[in-house]
């Protein structure tokens, strides 16, 4: 039952559903599976929902000439899991995709709803519960260097996933797509996932994106965890321990075997858990039973098996 009372419409264009989530109290309508779960245990209110599924415009996946691609907000997260196409630019985006919930909610959420949902995380200094609100895509398109595509009263613009993870949607923005850039040579991805058991929710999920010469030693690496911190957090001091630029700090950090990459090979499992180690437990939200430590040691584990995925991908 919503406990609730809103007003509703189906809004026709963007530019009319831009003008009417500028009003107070408005808020997104697409899948429903986290705002209709807010409504209905009074988590969340709303003056009115703006239904968004009757914009076509804003489905499906296109390819650009620059070789990435263009993923409509629209698009649900069974369709980003089966594309073909998103498989091979961003695995990583749609093995997370792939994790979230079951069969109904990923045939029923969206991208759009998906990242808007975890900007309801909690305010910046305030991680009590946090990965309550955590939800998989942030990471993965934080890993993808992605860029996202807003439409407001405004007008249109665009927003990097690092700057969406760190400030979250703007007010009166809605998500209309994403922006994946064409994968390099020796380029892979993979996503990694610990779910709460009853929510499905991420304890801790990362994704990461390597790049990879011929000869096997790493040159490129991106790091993103979600769930185990406040919101969505790329780790670049992990991924510079790890492909060997900071190779003395590395060491002077209890390495044990060296830094992971050095101009070598992939990093190995006691490599990428050193690297954790090296970071502050502050980075990390505590409660529900888990320590900052534990989530740190846990996020470094399924750093190190994502790590082991996408090398073996790559060539």
């Amino acid at each position: 039952m919503i406990l609730t009372d809103f007003d509703y419409v189906r809004a026709a264009t963007l530019d009319e559903a831009a003008a009417l989530l500028a009003e107070p109290g408005s808020r997104a309508l697409a899948g429903g599976q986290s705002l209709l779960v807010e409504l209905k245990t009074g988590e969340g209110t709303a003056a009115r929902l703006v239904d968004l599924r009757g914009l076509a415009g804003l489905r499906g996946v296109q390819e650009t000439g620059a070789g990435g691609l263009r993923v409509g907000a629209l698009t649900t997260l069974a369709e980003l899991a089966r594309d073909p196409r998103v498989r091979a630019v961003s695995p990583a985006l749609a093995e997370a995709a792939r994790a979230v919930g079951d069969p109904q909610v990923r045939h029923l959420g969206t991208l759009g709803g998906n990242l808007a949902a975890a900007t309801d995380i909690t305010p910046a200094g305030a991680v009590s519960g946090a990965r309550d609100k955590a939800t998989d895509l942030p990471a993965a398109v934080l890993a993808a260097d992605a860029t996202l595509r807003l439409a407001g009263a405004g007008g249109r613009t665009t927003m990097t996933a690092g700057d969406f993870a760190r400030d979250g949607l703007p007010t009166g923005c809605l998500i209309t797509g994403i922006d994946l850039p064409a994968p390099g040579p020796g380029e892979a991805g993979a996503f990694e996932k610990m779910p709460d058991r009853a929510s499905r929710y991420p304890v801790c999920a990362v994704a990461v994106r390597v790049v990879r010469e011929p000869g096997g030693g790493l040159t490129g690496l991106r790091v993103a965890v979600t769930g185990a911190t406040p919101r969505a957090t790329r780790l670049p001091a992990v991924e510079e321990l790890l492909t060997g630029t900071a190779a003395g700090t590395a060491q002077g950090a209890g390495a044990g075997a060296g830094p992971g990459a050095a101009l070598g090979t992939a990093p190995g499992t006691a490599q990428v858990l050193a690297a954790f180690r090296a970071q502050p437990e502050h980075l990390f939200v505590t409660g529900r039973g888990t320590s900052a430590e534990y989530l740190r040691h846990l996020s470094g584990v399924l750093t190190a098996r994502a790590l082991t995925r996408a090398t073996a991908t790559t060539t």
